[in-house]
């Protein structure tokens, strides 16, 4: 045998090794780093722009993990493509429990319906750890308009054809914006944010009329008389804004609900132990007061469901958000 023949089968044998030891690793790492999880920073995700009811919720969550395990959380803001960046960015990271993302109905329940290129399965490419909270959203308009109430805005609406402009930033505001649009019988011009922040800014600023977002982001601006709300989009009145009626109280009969979830999910692959402890931990989250309190004037009712009854809970809001959709007659991009 050559010197050369000998370098190669040592070589050979070299990669053959290499390559034992890290299929083994790999196959070995999940229960490792179960057993010892979290020994590093934990990053949530937040596919939407900070300041949205998505980013608060983030944020005390990530305060609260924090305490928890003893080990930093962070939050990471990716807005952008209705929460597709955001999203895509952590179906592919590595499935071990330190990058997490705060999906929902926008990312996880309707983005097929909205778009004909998604970079991810909803389904297949994330693993559930828990649902923490639901969001109320509500139509708001620049108080220079001159309406104060739905059946007034409806009205002014039908007065003055494709001079409303609506602004959204996520897919609950769009499918939102165009149920009343169809069931009021008014003609209303569409318009896209990356994030329902930068939505309220245009409202206030006079560069479109009216916008539907979540009571988190409004809230401030309705107490400082920046931004008006006209009604509540769900089956009931907010308890933070008691005074505001629902849509179907006032101007549209059938009402429109689009009441909002946000959840914490993992990459595909992420080990059930690791999901279980946070998910166990999200719900010590959901019971605290403190917690209540906080949220409620954002809009947001803390509700935890786990990681066995995501999958379900997920299927029956496919459905219900991606019918809305239809409805509505908004159709793929």
């Amino acid at each position: 045998m050559d010197n050369r023949q000998s370098k190669t089968r040592g070589m050979l044998a070299f990669v053959a090794t290499v390559a034992a030891i890290g299929y083994a690793s790999v196959f070995a790492t999940p229960s490792i780093a179960a057993d010892s999880y979290p020994s590093r920073p934990i990053t949530i995700v937040v596919p939407f722009g900070p300041g949205s009811g998505t980013d608060v919720v983030a944020r005390l969550i990530a305060a609260h993990l924090g305490n928890a395990f003893g080990s930093p959380v962070v939050v990471d803001n990716k807005p952008g493509a209705g929460g597709m960046i955001g999203s895509a960015a952590v179906a592919r990271a590595q499935p071990n429990g330190y990058t997490l993302v705060m999906g929902g109905n926008t990312t996880h329940s309707v983005v097929t319906a909205l778009w004909k290129s998604v970079p991810y399965d909803p389904v297949r490419d994330f693993a559930p750890v828990a649902r923490v909270v639901t969001f109320i959203s509500m139509l708001v308009v620049n108080p220079d308009l001159p309406v104060k109430t739905a059946a007034e805005f409806v009205a002014y609406a039908k007065k003055n054809p494709g001079k409303i402009r609506y602004g959204y930033g996520n897919s609950s505001g769009r499918i939102g914006g165009e149920m009343i649009r169809q069931r009021a019988g008014i003609d209303l011009i569409a318009v896209a944010y990356k994030s329902n922040p930068q939505t309220v800014t245009d409202i206030m600023s006079g560069n479109i009329e009216a916008g539907v977002i979540d009571q988190g982001t409004a809230l401030p601006h309705i107490k400082a008389g920046k931004v008006r709300p006209i009604a509540v989009l769900a089956p009931r009145r907010s308890s933070a804004l008691p005074d505001v009626p629902t849509l179907g109280e006032t101007a549209v009969r059938e009402g429109v609900d689009i009441t909002a979830w946000s959840s914490v999910m993992a990459p595909a692959g992420t080990p059930v132990d690791i999901r279980k402890r946070l998910s166990d931990e999200l719900r010590k989250f959901t019971e605290r007061g403190d917690m209540k309190s906080k949220l409620i004037v954002n809009g947001a009712e803390l509700s935890h469901i786990g990681l066995e009854e995501f999958p379900a809970f997920q299927k029956a809001e496919e459905a219900r958000w991606t019918g809305m959709a239809k409805a509505a007659g908004i159709k793929p991009e």
